[in-house]
C-alpha cells in the first residue's frame, strides 16, 4: 500500500529541494536535477529517509496526498516536479495515463523479449495457415503457452 508522507520540512530542507529544481524548463516542466531511481523518478533524502522527489513537491505545495494514491505525471516527465503537473489519482489511473503516453516498452523495445515484432506476425500467419503451435513454439524455441497467449492476443497486443 502506498503510504501518506505528511511530512516535516523546514526551510532549510525547501531550499536544499529547490536547489534541485530546475524550473526553467520552457515545457512548463520543473527536472530534478539530482539523484534519481533507476527508471527515472527524482529522489530526497528527508529526515533520514529517501523519498520520490514528486511527492515532496506536491506536499510541500499543496498538501498531503490522500492515503492510498500514487502521484500523477501530467506531463509524462517522471523527473518532473511541478505541482501543477502532478495529481493524486490511483494505481489504475496512473498506469492508464502510462498507456496513453506510450510509455511502456513493448514487444522487442522492452529488451526482454526473445522474439520480434516479425517474429509474431509469422506465428500468427502460420497459426492461421493450420499450424499446431506445439510445432511454431519449437521452431522459435518457446513454450506452447507463449504461442497460445501470441495467437490469442493476451501478449503482443499492440501488433496488428
Amino acid at each position: 500500500m502506498i503510504r501518506t508522507l505528511t511530512l516535516k520540512i523546514n526551510e532549510n530542507d525547501k531550499k536544499r529541494f529547490n536547489d534541485k529544481v530546475d524550473s526553467t524548463a520552457t515545457d512548463g516542466c520543473h527536472p530534478w536535477t539530482a539523484s534519481t531511481t533507476a527508471n527515472g523518478y527524482g529522489q530526497f533524502s528527508l529526515n533520514g529517509k529517501v523519498e520520490r522527489a514528486h511527492r515532496v513537491a506536491f506536499e510541500m505545495s499543496v498538501g498531503p496526498i490522500p492515503e492510498g494514491l500514487v502521484m500523477r505525471h501530467l506531463c509524462s516527465t517522471r523527473d518532473c516536479v511541478n505541482p501543477d503537473h502532478l495529481k493524486p489519482g490511483t494505481h489504475t489511473e496512473n498506469m492508464r495515463d502510462r498507456d496513453e503516453a506510450g510509455n511502456t516498452p513493448r514487444g522487442e523495445s522492452s529488451g526482454v523479449s526473445k522474439l520480434k515484432d516479425v517474429q509474431v506476425l509469422d506465428i500468427r500467419d502460420r497459426a492461421a495457415k493450420g499450424e499446431s503451435q506445439t510445432s511454431i513454439a519449437k521452431y522459435y524455441k518457446v513454450s506452447q503457452p507463449t504461442i497460445g497467449s501470441i495467437i490469442n492476443r493476451k501478449t503482443w497486443k499492440h501488433i496488428p
